[in-house]
């Protein structure tokens, strides 16, 4: 598995709804040499992407990867049977690669109850290492008030006595992070933070998943190498890390309130050409600056 950043990479979409395939090219391209792995179709990533664009992006990586750089490959869909019929299609693609793992957030089509078993099944399908997703504030969105948003600890503990179980992508409280360690009693499972900010105050081992990463690769990369470097105990160097730590901490808020913002940035870094999505008018001053220092460095 690799550790570092790993970026859920856009999906740009044309105004009739098609795959935007030379703009995401582009980015795929820009952010390559700088990460330790991409997620595509991820439940981080900006669009939410049906079965059918699902199909259609895994076509175009298979022929676009290098099989070298981990991809994490999301067929999460609305309910099992479609999540069953991808899985069974990016097994056709990507017979057993190395690098190829599946990423899944099974708590968006249902709940805990028979999840090992669901697991079992996807990967007897496909023989493709599984990489879980927790993310309640996405279910929070989606699912009713009384509904579980959270893989429960016990069913973790159940789920990663299997060894196709390579990690997880972790968004939630400190303290759910916590009794998931503790579940697995020796078993070693990356843990990925889904939360660019929480991972910037208190780095997990694994890496992070970063969205912002699509428009400051190189940043993010500095950034996370410097802190997975780092011995117990050891002082952090505020001149070389801080910097850029601050900085992407302004990027993520920014974002976060205008996901959007990642497009009009990398339009002006003359990244994307053309580009169909819907780009906001007020970009803020901090950061347009912000984009002016990525386009210096890079």
């Amino acid at each position: 598995m690799p550790k570092g950043l790993i970026c859920p990479i856009l999906i740009p979409l044309k105004k009739n709804g098609q795959l935007d395939e030379l703009n995401f090219k582009k980015i795929w391209d820009y952010v390559i040499p700088w990460v330790a792995g991409i997620s595509i179709g991820s439940s981080f990533s900006k669009n939410d992407l049906d079965f059918t664009k699902k199909k259609e992006v895994f076509e175009l990586i298979s022929n676009l990867w290098d099989k070298k750089t981990p991809i994490f490959l999301d067929i999460t869909c609305k309910d099992e049977d479609l999540t069953l019929e991808l899985a069974k299609f990016v097994a056709s693609l990507f017979p057993k690669r190395d690098s190829a793992f599946l990423e899944l957030l099974p708590l968006l089509y249902r709940g805990n109850r028979g999840l090992p078993q669901h697991l079992e099944e996807i990967y007897q399908l496909t023989g493709i290492p599984i990489v879980i997703v927790n993310h309640p504030k996405k279910l929070s969105k989606q699912k009713g008030l009384f509904k579980h948003k959270n893989i429960r600890t016990a069913i973790f503990k159940r789920i990663c006595q299997k060894d196709y179980i390579y990690a997880m992508v972790f968004q939630g409280n400190l303290k759910r992070f916590f009794n998931y360690q503790r579940a697995l009693r020796g078993r070693e499972v990356l843990f990925y933070e889904g939360d660019e900010a929480t991972f910037l105050k208190q780095p997990t081992t694994g890496g992070v998943v970063a969205i912002t990463a699509n428009l400051a690769p190189r940043w993010w990369q500095k950034t996370v190498t410097t802190m997975l470097s780092l011995k117990k105990g050891e002082y952090i160097d505020t001149n070389t890390l801080l910097v850029h730590d601050y900085k992407l901490r302004v990027l993520y808020d920014l974002c976060a309130l205008k996901p959007d913002l990642i497009y009009w940035g990398l339009k002006e870094l003359k990244i994307l050409d053309g580009l169909q999505e819907s780009i906001p008018s007020d970009v803020p001053r901090q950061f347009r600056k912000l984009v002016e220092e990525i386009e210096v460095e890079w």
